[in-house]
Protein backbone atom coordinates (compact mmCIF):
# COMPACT_ATOMS: atom_id res chain seq x y z
CA UNK A 1 0.00 0.00 0.00
CA UNK A 2 1.32 3.43 -0.95
CA UNK A 3 1.33 6.03 1.82
CA UNK A 4 -0.63 9.22 1.22
CA UNK A 5 1.09 12.57 0.87
CA UNK A 6 2.10 14.32 4.03
CA UNK A 7 0.30 17.47 5.13
CA UNK A 8 2.77 19.91 3.55
CA UNK A 9 2.71 18.16 0.17
CA UNK A 10 -1.08 17.95 0.23
CA UNK A 11 -1.38 21.66 0.97
CA UNK A 12 1.06 22.49 -1.82
CA UNK A 13 -1.12 20.62 -4.32
CA UNK A 14 -4.38 22.19 -3.21
CA UNK A 15 -4.17 25.40 -5.32
CA UNK A 16 -3.39 23.39 -8.44
CA UNK A 17 -6.33 21.08 -7.85
CA UNK A 18 -8.63 24.02 -7.23
CA UNK A 19 -7.40 25.78 -10.39
CA UNK A 20 -8.01 22.63 -12.42
CA UNK A 21 -11.53 22.27 -11.02
CA UNK A 22 -12.30 25.90 -11.85
CA UNK A 23 -10.92 25.43 -15.36
CA UNK A 24 -13.13 22.37 -15.90
CA UNK A 25 -16.17 24.31 -14.68
CA UNK A 26 -15.29 27.22 -16.99
CA UNK A 27 -15.06 24.91 -20.01
CA UNK A 28 -18.38 23.29 -19.11
CA UNK A 29 -20.16 26.66 -18.89
CA UNK A 30 -18.67 27.91 -22.16
CA UNK A 31 -19.74 24.65 -23.85
CA UNK A 32 -23.30 25.05 -22.53
CA UNK A 33 -23.48 28.61 -23.87
CA UNK A 34 -22.15 27.58 -27.27
CA UNK A 35 -24.49 24.57 -27.43
CA UNK A 36 -27.51 26.75 -26.68
CA UNK A 37 -26.54 29.21 -29.38
CA UNK A 38 -25.84 26.42 -31.87
CA UNK A 39 -29.35 25.02 -31.36
CA UNK A 40 -30.71 28.46 -32.26
CA UNK A 41 -28.42 28.75 -35.26
CA UNK A 42 -26.50 31.66 -33.77
CA UNK A 43 -22.77 31.48 -34.16
CA UNK A 44 -19.64 33.60 -33.86
CA UNK A 45 -20.10 34.45 -30.20
CA UNK A 46 -17.25 34.16 -27.72
CA UNK A 47 -18.50 34.26 -24.10
CA UNK A 48 -14.94 34.78 -22.79
CA UNK A 49 -14.60 38.24 -24.33
CA UNK A 50 -14.74 41.20 -21.97
CA UNK A 51 -17.61 42.71 -23.94
CA UNK A 52 -19.53 39.40 -24.01
CA UNK A 53 -22.73 40.81 -22.54
CA UNK A 54 -22.82 43.72 -24.96
CA UNK A 55 -22.16 41.41 -27.90
CA UNK A 56 -24.96 39.10 -26.75
CA UNK A 57 -27.42 41.85 -27.69
CA UNK A 58 -26.13 41.72 -31.28
CA UNK A 59 -26.41 37.92 -31.64
CA UNK A 60 -29.11 36.82 -34.04
CA UNK A 61 -30.67 33.44 -34.75
CA UNK A 62 -30.33 31.71 -38.12
CA UNK A 63 -33.53 33.49 -39.19
CA UNK A 64 -32.06 36.91 -38.34
CA UNK A 65 -34.24 37.43 -35.27
CA UNK A 66 -32.97 38.40 -31.81
CA UNK A 67 -32.50 35.61 -29.28
CA UNK A 68 -35.69 34.40 -27.63
CA UNK A 69 -36.14 35.93 -24.14
CA UNK A 70 -35.83 32.62 -22.27
CA UNK A 71 -32.70 31.58 -24.16
CA UNK A 72 -31.15 34.99 -23.61
CA UNK A 73 -31.95 34.85 -19.87
CA UNK A 74 -30.39 31.40 -19.63
CA UNK A 75 -27.21 32.58 -21.38
CA UNK A 76 -27.04 35.63 -19.10
CA UNK A 77 -27.28 33.36 -16.04
CA UNK A 78 -24.48 31.21 -17.45
CA UNK A 79 -22.41 34.36 -18.03
CA UNK A 80 -22.98 35.28 -14.36
CA UNK A 81 -21.66 31.86 -13.32
CA UNK A 82 -18.72 32.24 -15.67
CA UNK A 83 -17.80 35.57 -14.05
CA UNK A 84 -17.99 33.97 -10.60
CA UNK A 85 -15.56 31.27 -11.70
CA UNK A 86 -13.11 33.50 -13.52
CA UNK A 87 -12.30 35.76 -10.56
CA UNK A 88 -10.88 33.09 -8.22
CA UNK A 89 -9.31 31.29 -11.18
CA UNK A 90 -7.41 34.44 -12.14
CA UNK A 91 -6.25 34.85 -8.54
CA UNK A 92 -5.02 31.26 -8.46
CA UNK A 93 -3.17 31.77 -11.74
CA UNK A 94 -1.42 34.84 -10.31
CA UNK A 95 -0.41 32.85 -7.22
CA UNK A 96 0.90 30.02 -9.41
CA UNK A 97 2.92 32.50 -11.48
CA UNK A 98 4.35 34.05 -8.32
CA UNK A 99 5.28 30.65 -6.89
CA UNK A 100 6.92 29.58 -10.16
CA UNK A 101 8.96 32.79 -10.21
CA UNK A 102 10.10 32.22 -6.63
CA UNK A 103 11.10 28.65 -7.46
CA UNK A 104 13.10 29.81 -10.49
CA UNK A 105 14.86 32.43 -8.38
CA UNK A 106 15.65 29.85 -5.71
CA UNK A 107 16.95 27.40 -8.31
CA UNK A 108 19.08 30.12 -9.90
CA UNK A 109 20.57 31.09 -6.55
CA UNK A 110 21.24 27.44 -5.71
CA UNK A 111 22.82 26.93 -9.14
CA UNK A 112 25.00 30.03 -8.67
CA UNK A 113 26.12 28.76 -5.27
CA UNK A 114 26.94 25.36 -6.69
CA UNK A 115 28.84 26.95 -9.60
CA UNK A 116 30.90 29.07 -7.19
CA UNK A 117 31.68 26.01 -5.08
CA UNK A 118 32.81 24.06 -8.14
CA UNK A 119 34.97 26.97 -9.30
CA UNK A 120 36.56 27.24 -5.86
CA UNK A 121 37.25 23.48 -5.86
CA UNK A 122 38.95 23.74 -9.27
CA UNK A 123 41.10 26.63 -8.09
CA UNK A 124 42.11 24.69 -4.97
CA UNK A 125 43.54 21.87 -7.14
Amino acid sequence: MVPGPDEVTGEARRPRREREALSRARVAIVNRIEAGLTVLGAGEYNPLRRDGRERLEQVRTALGQPLPPHARAQIERLLDRLNLIQRPRARLLRWADRDALQQRRHATRAGDRQGRQQAAAREAR
